[in-house]
């Protein structure tokens, strides 16, 4: 029974069983006062003494910062929110920073986390929540009345046109491949955007060079990227570099792009800002990782494109990795893996957030010996050896039937389990020999057709293990752990 007064009771609950909790949900904020009275086949008791409860609604606030304006001020929601309730996500209009444009939101100071824009809603958790202005570099495209040029390919001149769709862009017919933008006079050139293709991330460049020239022939390298992955359809990424030196001829020189794909690109921008080179670093913590290293940290000039990265071969026993968290006990952001974003104006430390549910057993392939036909394709340096890395983010690929690859255990070992992390291998068979001759078969027909997939099969011994693929057409095998 209920009551406000202590005076008039109200029956709030029937047939609750003796040692279970009753929950008294939905009431406003007050006091509240309860008795309880039992009974059974011989009838029902007095009213027990009365005791007093107090409901408490927790309100959790909305702070906006400017990041580093120079000019205005950020927004003041004065509101308090009950955790579940919708949050209108307000605008910053008044907000300037010298050099760059207003481009929304961000749970993080350096833009890693989770982007907002005005009037967007969210889900108010049970946490107060920050969110920090966002600045994109403000920068002309000097690209207009030139001359294109390429190794070859498709409508160079529409990686230059200012169209975005995936009707405008420049198909390289090779790679390595390059494209080079010609001025009518000597140009200053310190910023550049690249607009990725439309579709998966496939023919994007990963590895090129960006070079200046004032008469085609000697040429001075400008910027140089490695390993760079987009990750979205007509992703646009931006890179900054030191130069005071003007040229006519920039040419984007591109040495790699993903599979036996020759590069892909919607759009190429060049520019010339005068903002501070202002350089920020990306810290990766494992956070208790019991194997592996956490990778490396990253540097670059604020408004450029990062990526966060995978685990590489982070790992902890008996634990899943979740992803990267601004706070070390996860209470903090998380940052999604692969997240590209434009460096912000701060230094971030990531911790690793960890999961129970993970593999407790020892991976017994981890760093062994693996080997496959020389013919086949690697994909971001992705030879044999990748797929015992412990390293998810990196593959060694193929492209015809009867592909093998063959992982040395450097001893006869027995194991009941194995993972792969794959994709398109829909029919892959696992054999097992201890000469490395003669096969015997421990699974058939293992369909990896997306990440992670296992099999569980009963004990055997073997020291060489052996991978077939039968179906044919280009497949990718980024990672294999045996138990």
């Amino acid at each position: 029974y209920r009551s406000s007064d202590n005076v008039t009771y109200s029956k709030i609950g029937n047939d609750i069983t003796v040692g279970t909790t009753y929950s008294d949900t939905g009431l406003p904020t007050s006091s509240f006062y309860y008795k309880v009275s039992a009974y059974n086949s011989g009838g029902e008791s007095d009213f027990s003494n009365s005791a007093t409860g107090t409901v408490t609604i927790h309100t959790y606030s909305v702070t906006y910062f400017g990041n580093g304006n120079s000019d205005g001020d950020a927004p003041i929601d004065s509101l308090k929110y009950v955790a579940g309730t919708t949050v209108n996500v307000l605008g910053g209009s008044t907000l300037e920073k010298t050099g760059y444009s207003f481009a929304g939101w961000n749970t993080t100071l350096n833009g890693s986390g989770t982007k907002f824009n005005e009037s967007q809603t969210f889900s108010m958790p049970e946490a107060d929540v920050a969110l920090y202005a966002i600045w994109d570099i403000e920068y002309t495209d000097l690209c207009s009345g030139g001359v294109v040029s390429a190794s070859g390919g498709e409508e160079m001149i529409e990686a230059f046109d200012n169209v975005i769709n995936s009707d405008s862009y420049w198909q390289g017919d090779h790679t390595p491949a390059w494209i080079q933008y010609t001025f009518n006079e000597e140009t200053i050139v310190n910023y550049y955007t690249i607009t990725g293709s439309d579709g998966p991330y496939y023919d994007e460049p990963v590895d090129w060079q960006l070079l200046g020239s004032n008469d085609g022939v000697e040429w001075v390298t400008l910027d140089s990227r490695t390993t760079f992955q987009f990750r979205y359809s007509l992703q646009k990424a931006t890179f900054r570099f030191n130069n005071s030196t003007g040229y006519l001829m920039y040419k984007l020189n591109i040495t790699r792009v993903p599979w036996v794909y020759t590069p892909k690109i919607t759009e190429i921008e060049f520019a010339h800002i005068n903002i501070p080179m202002n350089i920020y670093t990306i810290t990766y913590n494992g956070n208790g990782n019991t194997y592996g290293t956490a990778p490396a940290s990253t540097s670059c000039y604020e408004g450029e494109t990062t990526t966060i990265p995978g685990r590489k071969n982070l790992a902890k026993s008996c634990y899943t990795f979740l992803g990267w968290n601004t706070k070390a006990d996860g209470s903090g952001v998380r940052c999604s893996v692969f997240n590209m974003f434009n460096m912000g104006a701060s230094n971030l430390i990531l911790y690793a957030e960890w999961g129970e549910g993970g593999e407790c057993g020892t991976n017994i392939a981890l760093n062994k010996s693996a080997t496959a036909p020389s013919s086949f394709l690697a994909m971001f340096n992705g030879e044999p050896p990748v797929v015992v890395d412990g390293d998810e983010d990196t593959s060694w690929n193929a492209g015809a039937s009867d592909t093998w690859i063959i992982i040395d255990l450097a001893a006869t070992l027995s194991f009941n389990k194995i993972r792969i992390k794959a994709q398109f291998a829909d029919d892959i068979d696992v054999y097992g020999s201890n000469d490395g001759v003669n096969y015997t078969s421990i699974v058939q027909d293992f369909n990896v057709d997306t990440n992670w997939q296992e099999q569980s099969f009963s004990p055997v011994s073997y020291r060489y293990v052996r991978f077939d693929y039968y179906d044919g057409g280009w497949f990718g095998l980024y990672e294999v752990e045996i138990y």
